[in-house]
């Protein structure tokens, strides 16, 4: 009797025979699996690209030798789930751009069930903030909220907003320096009112090394920027020269916020600029009205790119005490772009601790709370504008200190004026992925050859052996 016509033996080598069917089978899977990994081809039929990385933007991935690190902090209400999927999906996309190129690492983190890891992040990357994206490239980081990855119809824009925190994390640190000896705001301190350690931090997010500039020093070579934030004791007749011939000769960059209760002493630099500012005090006591001390909720502004991030976000700026601007003559070099409402007026006189509103005396009308004044040479070959200098005046200084800047607009509005002053380049424009519409077809690289072996090869297999298993059956 042979020894496969004993049952048990009959069934134990068929018990091995669909082992090793399906041990092969396993390893062919794997192995298809392991070449699609490192396979160059990329097959992307979803209806906005939503798999694939720009041309322009693989180009500038090219040139990044740092390692990447991004994460995402998330709870149970801050990103949804559609925000969660295209965002897998695009670092999906992301990595295997960068495969063999840079160490990327990505880490999704629950805030709620890891606090720890949150507060260690907090501490690594110098944020403050509890749900967003952070990247750090090599030593630098920066924190993206949520709010950047949407633009104002509603759509996702990954790969812009991105590009844009990698354009940061690897252009050359900006040097500011913030004029003191005049009390203003201390970036040193963390006091509420006079302090502005918050400003300071989210200068350092924003690649920015900022230090102190003492009254009467001259302004230093390397000096990429100048603050001056709420002087309170009037600067010098000098100090305006330095800062006028910094501003026309040197092609700086000067942010400047006002006190509306003492002397600034920048009167003759304003007014080289076509700028005069009033000791007055605006106030408000319509909706807008904030609260007895004097702060304002400002809605209107120009249409242009500086401010476009809060109108296309609606967003508004808290003012406190605020002063008016004015431009004396209608060709001033200056460009108004911040409005107080309709309802506010001016009073003459300011004594804090009655602020009210007396109809037979108050001025209403609309008033000048910011204004930009921009220097240009047109360039003789391309007949372009270069930059050749900048200043940005906001009649308030409140709103850069710690109670007031995570207010509202604040923080953005900060933010996009140092874009703005640094000369910050624009991503590229791509076609945005909707939030809301529903794609009809997304293969990524990995699901398109999977579904190929699903479709085709799997069964050719299958039938093969079958076919064999039948012939030596009947054998």
């Amino acid at each position: 009797m042979k020894w496969t016509d004993d049952f048990k033996n009959f069934n134990r080598l068929c018990f091995w025979n669909y082992f090793c069917q399906i041990s092969l089978l396993s390893l062919l899977l794997y192995g298809f699996q392991w070449c699609i990994s490192y396979c160059n081809v990329q097959y992307d039929f979803s209806l906005n690209k939503e798999n694939s990385i720009h041309n322009e933007m693989r180009a500038f991935l090219g040139s990044l030798t740092e390692p990447l690190n991004i994460y995402l902090l998330q709870d149970v209400k801050q990103p949804d789930e559609n925000f969660c999927h295209r965002f897998y999906g695009f670092l999906h996309a992301l990595e295997k751009t960068l495969a063999r190129r840079v160490d990327f690492h990505f880490e999704a983190v629950h805030v709620l069930q890891n606090p720890k890891k949150l507060l260690h992040l907090k501490k690594q990357y110098n944020f403050s903030e509890n749900n967003g994206v952070v990247v750090a490239l090599g030593k630098k980081s920066l924190f993206i909220p949520f709010e950047d990855f949407y633009t104002p119809k509603k759509t996702f824009c990954f790969e812009q907003t991105l590009q844009l925190a990698f354009i940061k994390l690897t252009s050359k640190t900006k040097k500011l320096y913030w004029t003191k000896g005049h009390q203003e705001l201390d970036l040193c301190s963390e006091h509420p009112k006079q302090g502005a350690s918050l400003v300071n931090q989210i200068l350092k997010q924003m690649n920015c090394n900022s230090a102190p500039l003492d009254a009467g020093e001259p302004i230093p070579e390397d000096a990429d920027c100048i603050f001056i934030l709420g002087p309170q004791i009037p600067f010098l007749k000098s100090e305006n020269y330095a800062l006028h011939d910094y501003l026309v000769k040197r092609h700086g960059r000067i942010f400047i916020c006002l006190h509306p209760i003492y002397e600034h002493g920048l009167h003759f630099f304003l007014e080289t600029l076509g700028l005069t500012c009033n000791s007055g005090l605006v106030l408000d006591t319509s909706k807008d009205f904030m609260s007895n001390d004097g702060s304002l909720l400002i809605r209107r502004f120009t249409q242009i790119p500086m401010l476009k991030p809060l109108i296309d976000r609606n967003l508004g700026l808290v003012f406190g005490l605020t002063s008016e601007l004015t431009l004396p003559s209608s060709n001033s070099q200056s460009t108004p772009c911040i409005f107080s409402s309709e309802t506010s007026w001016t009073k003459s006189s300011l004594a804090t601790n009655t602020l009210s509103f007396n109809e037979k005396t108050d001025q209403r009308g609309e008033k000048i709370l910011g204004c930009f004044y921009e220097l240009h040479k047109t360039d003789s070959l391309f007949q372009l504008k270069v930059s050749q200098g900048k200043v940005m005046i906001v009649s308030c200084a409140d709103w850069l200190d710690n109670a007031h800047i995570q207010l509202l607009g604040n923080e953005l509005f900060l933010k996009s004026i140092c874009d703005w002053l640094c000369d910050m380049p624009q991503p590229i424009k791509q076609e945005n992925i909707s939030s809301t519409e529903q794609t009809k077809v997304v293969f990524s690289q990995q699901q398109f050859l999977l579904i190929l072996l699903n479709l085709i090869l799997f069964p050719f297999i299958f039938f093969t052996l079958g076919i064999i298993m039948f012939v030596v059956r009947k054998e």
